[in-house]
């Protein structure tokens, strides 16, 4: 599950910037190989492919992104995008956090 996102400090329009987020094995499992993605206000930003996750670790994936717009933008991590896991809760793969871009 994403426990977190940190976003750029301060972004800007048209300024390349990195997006990491941390996902964490908290299932009674290791988790064989998965993708994630991060979408900026629904539109796709990435996918990253992380090829194993042993239960009860955390690692973290970091996206390459620049910004195109100011304004609020909300920034949304999906883990297992593609629901390769087997999961005993498929609801806590996303997590939302909105940025201000200027």
């Amino acid at each position: 599950m994403p426990l977190s996102i940190i976003p750029p400090n301060n972004p800007y329009t048209g300024v390349a910037t990195t997006v990491t987020t941390y996902i964490k094995n908290k299932g009674t499992a290791d988790a064989g190989t998965f993708t994630v993605k991060l979408l900026d206000n629904g539109a796709g930003i990435g996918w990253i492919t992380v090829d194993n996750l042993a239960v009860g670790t955390t690692t973290g994936v970091t996206f390459n992104w620049t910004p195109t717009t100011t304004g609020t933008h909300v920034l949304q991590v999906i883990a297992d995008i593609y629901n390769n896991i087997t999961e005993s809760n498929e609801t806590n793969n996303n997590l939302n956090q909105s940025i201000n871009i200027t």
